[in-house]
């Protein structure tokens, strides 16, 4: 699906506790990147309520997802990345599988869903490699996360990519939501853009030198042109 290697430690699962482990999941980068991985995952652990296995509805009381660390490596061309070649290999996957014939789509479009209570990351980082950085990867620290009720709201569970999103809502809700209160519409856009201003002009990174994403990128900017003239 991804088409690059992938590596895994180590997995386990308990029956008695419905736990199942998984450490050292590794995503390689495609050939011709040469940062040390795309995606690493130190520890995922899921508590899974054992008797919705056998329903279309898998529920899973807590997910724990340990160091979570992505490297977004830019090409040589400066135009593509790592990232942006794993997807095109999905979206080729799921072309492929789109072209099957109907009764066979039918059968995999039953896939359970799940319901997750609690998911949390902790000790997230993530990365940006390319070639003028001499090869040296610069890390950023991603706040933890927790969110509650994934799948919930839907009768038939939640697909991957409703997780997806809920893993974002739940960060701009810890970090904006939750802290403002908000009188009206008109109110809260501008509190929203006083947030993104102060969030990507004010607040400085220790992993960005002490310095703020926009004087940071400006920086990387002027290295991309440095590099291209």
């Amino acid at each position: 699906v991804l088409g690059v290697p992938v590596e895994l430690k180590s997995v386990t699962f308990s029956p008695l506790e419905g736990r199942i482990t998984f450490r050292g999941l590794v995503v390689k980068n495609p050939p011709g990147f040469h940062s040390e991985y795309a995606l690493n995952l130190e520890r995922f652990t899921a508590d899974v309520d054992l008797d919705s296995l056998l329903s279309d509805k898998i529920v899973v009381e807590e997910v724990i997802i340990e160091e979570p660390k992505t490297i977004y490596e830019v090409d040589n061309n400066l135009i593509g990345s790592n990232l942006m070649s794993i997807k095109k290999n999905v979206d080729k996957f799921v072309k492929t599988e789109e072209r099957q014939p109907t009764e066979e789509r039918k059968k995999k479009s039953k896939a359970k869903k799940v319901v997750i209570k609690v998911l949390k990351t902790k000790g997230g980082k993530i990365g940006v490699s390319a070639k003028l950085l001499g090869g040296e990867t610069i890390k950023l620290p991603l706040s933890d996360v927790k969110v509650e009720g994934i799948g919930e709201d839907n009768p038939d569970g939640a697909t991957l990519d409703d997780t997806i999103v809920e893993c974002f809502n739940g960060r701009f809700r810890d970090e904006f939501l939750n802290e403002n209160l908000f009188l009206n519409t008109e109110e809260a856009r501008k509190k929203l853009a006083e947030w993104r201003v102060h969030y990507n002009t004010k607040r400085p990174y220790s992993s960005l030198r002490n310095e703020t994403p926009e004087e940071f990128w400006l920086e990387f900017e002027d290295g991309l042109t440095e590099f291209v003239s």
